[in-house]
C-alpha cells in the first residue's frame, strides 16, 4: 500500500477557454518515508469545490463534486523515488451552467479547489532487480495536511474573477440556423374542434358521435388541404402525405388512415 507515503501540493490552478473549457491544476508529487521505487501504471483523480471567507472554510466535508479530473502528461508518470518530486498536470471540464451555480452560491467568497488522486503501481526496493515488485495502491495526501487524502489551493475571489474570464465564463456567440417552414396552424383549428368533441364524445361512453366527430375532422383536413370537393379517402391523405418521406411510409399512414376512416368498430369491454 502506498497510504501516507504518496504527498502532493497544487502549484497552480488556470483555465483554459474554447470549445473544451477547463481548469488545469499542477500536482506536485513526491514520495516519503519508503526506500521503494514505484513504476506507476495508472492515476486517477475527481476535482471539489468549497467556499472559503478571509482563508477560513465556510463548508465542512469534502465539498461539492466537479467532475473526474484527468491527467495530461503521461509520460513523466514512469518511476516515483524518494529522491525528487514530479509535476503532474490534471484537467476538469467545466461549462457554464456548472459556473453559474458557483457564482450563484459563492456571494463574495473565495473558492477552495480540492483535488483527489488515486494511484496504482508496481512498488519494489531500491536497486532490487531481482526482487519481484508488489502492487501499490494509495492516495496522494497533502504535504501541508498528511492526515487529508485531498490536495486543496485556496484561490482567493480576485483570482477566481480572472480564472473565469480566462474559461470565457458569461461568454456568448449566437448562431442563426434556420428553420424548415411551418405551415401555419389556422388551417388545423376546425380539425382541432372535431377531435377535441371527438374526445368528449368517448368520455362520455357516446362512441357513434365520438367516430362521427372524427369522420367531420378528417373531411376537413381534406377540404383544406386537398380541395373543397375532396372526400376523407385514401387518395385524399395520399395528397396531404406527399411530403412527410419516402413513398413507403406515406403509403402505410395513409392505408392506416383509410382504414380507420372506414372502422366503424363498437367500444370494446
Amino acid at each position: 500500500m502506498l497510504g501516507g507515503q504518496l504527498y502532493g501540493r497544487i502549484t497552480s490552478a488556470t483555465g483554459i477557454g474554447g470549445l473544451t473549457a477547463h481548469i488545469r491544476l499542477n500536482l506536485e508529487v513526491g514520495l516519503r518515508n519508503t526506500q521503494a521505487v514505484i513504476d506507476l501504471i495508472s492515476v486517477t483523480g475527481a476535482v471539489y469545490f468549497s467556499y472559503a471567507r478571509k482563508r477560513f472554510p465556510t463548508d465542512s466535508g469534502a465539498g461539492s463534486y466537479i467532475g473526474p479530473a484527468y491527467l495530461e502528461n503521461v509520460g513523466p508518470l514512469a518511476t516515483l523515488t524518494n529522491a525528487g518530486s514530479s509535476i503532474w498536470s490534471f484537467r476538469v471540464h467545466t461549462d457554464h451552467s456548472l459556473l453559474h451555480g458557483i457564482e450563484q452560491d459563492r456571494k463574495g467568497r473565495d473558492i477552495i479547489l480540492r483535488l483527489e488522486v488515486r494511484a496504482v503501481g508496481l512498488a519494489r526496493p531500491s536497486g532490487a532487480t531481482e526482487t519481484a515488485p508488489s502492487v501499490a495502491v494509495g492516495e496522494v495526501h497533502d504535504a501541508a495536511s498528511p492526515g487529508s487524502s485531498q490536495c486543496s489551493i485556496e484561490i482567493p475571489k480576485s483570482k477566481w474573477l480572472e480564472l473565469l474570464k480566462d474559461l470565457g465564463y458569461g461568454e456568448f456567440y449566437l448562431a442563426e440556423i434556420p428553420l424548415p417552414h411551418i405551415r401555419k396552424g389556422k388551417a388545423l383549428d376546425a380539425s382541432l374542434q372535431h377531435l377535441q368533441r371527438a374526445w368528449e364524445h368517448f368520455l362520455n361512453g357516446s362512441d357513434r358521435e365520438a367516430m362521427a366527430a372524427c369522420h367531420d375532422a378528417l373531411e376537413k383536413l381534406a377540404k383544406e388541404f386537398v380541395n373543397p370537393n375532396s372526400k376523407p379517402d385514401q387518395n385524399a391523405f395520399s395528397s396531404i402525405l406527399a411530403g412527410i418521406g419516402n413513398q413507403e411510409k406515406i403509403d402505410k399512414v395513409a392505408q392506416l388512415l383509410h382504414r380507420w376512416c372506414q372502422s366503424h368498430t363498437p367500444r370494446q369491454a
